[in-house]
């Protein structure tokens, strides 16, 4: 799993917005904000599926080019 600093480099590097991730993991905007902006201690299951939403745009992404 991915750190919050990792994520927050990962986004900007994909160049993804806060949405598209959300929508990949199956969570709300406000949960991936509040990750990232550390408003909330963010459980294990949601943190596997933020990194596991990064990893499958990252690989969409790879595809697509």
């Amino acid at each position: 799993m991915l750190s919050r600093k990792a994520v927050k480099k990962e986004i900007k590097a994909l160049g993804v917005t806060i949405k598209q991730v959300a929508e990949e993991a199956g969570v709300s905007r406000n949960t991936v904000s509040n990750f990232l902006n550390r408003r909330f201690d963010t459980g294990e299951d949601t943190l596997k599926k933020i990194s596991e939403a990064l990893v499958q745009i990252r690989y969409k992404k790879g595809q697509a080019a």
